[in-house]
């Protein structure tokens, strides 16, 4: 096991103080401290989220990183390759404003959020006419990001 549980004065980043540290074991038989907790079972917590996240690293090819890159400059949806703007349109013109919130957020790349945030973009792109144009659809798009970001969506 790299890690192990210290019982010992210690600092948090927040400047709460703690009773026991999380350090890794060195090669060479020393340890470092990691992080400080206010519990002995915060430490144990936060030895094995380190576990559980060991090792697990993404392996790709430089020709699919390539290919990652091009797709986020381009701004096109990675299985239909089309822009994302044609994917929203389209959602649209079919009656469909959840496909469209989903190809907006997808544009971001944004795709964890509270569901009063999601209605909220679906709520915004459904209130549009079929036969809105890019500037409108744009328009919400931009105003939902910049609240989503300044997180006024949630409850």
């Amino acid at each position: 096991m790299p890690w192990k549980t210290i019982k010992r004065d210690c600092k948090q980043a927040t400047g709460k103080k703690g009773g026991y540290v999380v350090v890794k074991k060195k090669k060479d038989g020393g340890t470092e401290q990691e992080s400080c907790h206010t519990s002995e079972e915060k430490a144990k917590s936060a030895i094995r989220a380190r576990h559980t996240n060991e090792g697990r690293i993404m392996r790709i090819t430089k020709r699919q990183l390539r290919n990652l890159i091009k797709e986020a400059i381009q701004g096109t949806g990675a299985i239909s390759k089309e822009p994302y703007l044609d994917l929203v349109m389209r959602a649209l013109a079919t009656g469909n404003p959840q496909g469209a919130a989903n190809s907006v957020m997808d544009s971001f790349f944004i795709d964890d959020v509270f569901p009063e945030e999601e209605y909220a973009l679906v709520d915004a792109l459904g209130a549009l006419s079929y036969s809105t144009n890019t500037a409108k659809v744009e328009a919400v798009a931009d105003q939902w990001l910049e609240d989503y970001r300044a997180g006024r969506l949630r409850s």
